[in-house]
């Protein structure tokens, strides 16, 4: 949290991010409290836990989505479908049997940002929907027309097609509660 200076949405950016690259996310101790000062798991005592904000909600919420979308469960092959020197980047991921995900993130930690979306009929034949799994209550929503999305500030989306919830197209209602409680 200290290289971060103390920004609530980059920490989330950061779960959301790692969280698209296969099952299991590892985080250390003291991540889902936004810890400034690193806690050793041996040496620290519950003294030491600092609790000013809690990221549980928002980490239980991207997990579900997990369940949700099968290509977050999955190790796959990126692309890079953007410039890596703008303040947003475009990823794709692939895995076998499995629609792509394109992942967009807001690099900026301070400013929105307006992304131009990739050309995404080919990528998702059937349709593509985006979830902007930074946001409170995120839920599965139409990629806007016009070729821009307007990114928060340290935000991600995730892309997936129509189909891509869920083995077999089906969909499961999960309760995501993606809310941050200060303490």
């Amino acid at each position: 949290m200290q290289q971060t200076d103390g920004l609530v949405q980059v920490q989330k950016q950061r779960y959301a991010f790692a969280a698209a690259f296969s099952a299991g996310v590892l985080m250390p101790i003291g991540y889902e409290y936004c810890a400034r000062k690193p806690l050793d798991v041996v040496h620290s005592s519950p003294a030491d836990w600092e609790q000013n904000v809690d990221l549980r909600p928002f980490i239980r919420a991207v997990n579900s989505w997990s369940l949700e979308l099968p290509i977050l469960q999955q190790e796959g092959q990126w692309a890079v479908l953007s410039d890596l020197d703008s303040p947003t980047t475009v990823l794709r991921k692939r895995a076998d049997g499995y629609e792509p995900l394109v992942l967009m993130i807001n690099k900026d930690w301070h400013n929105a940002q307006t992304l131009q979306l990739p050309e995404l009929s080919q990528r998702f034949p059937g349709g593509a929907e985006m979830v902007r799994v930074c946001r409170p209550g995120a839920e599965l929503e139409r990629l806007p027309g016009g070729g821009q999305l307007a990114l928060e500030p340290a935000e991600v989306v995730y892309v997936v097609g129509r189909n891509g919830c869920s083995r077999g197209g089906s969909r499961r209602r999960i309760d995501r509660t993606a809310g941050v409680r200060q303490t």
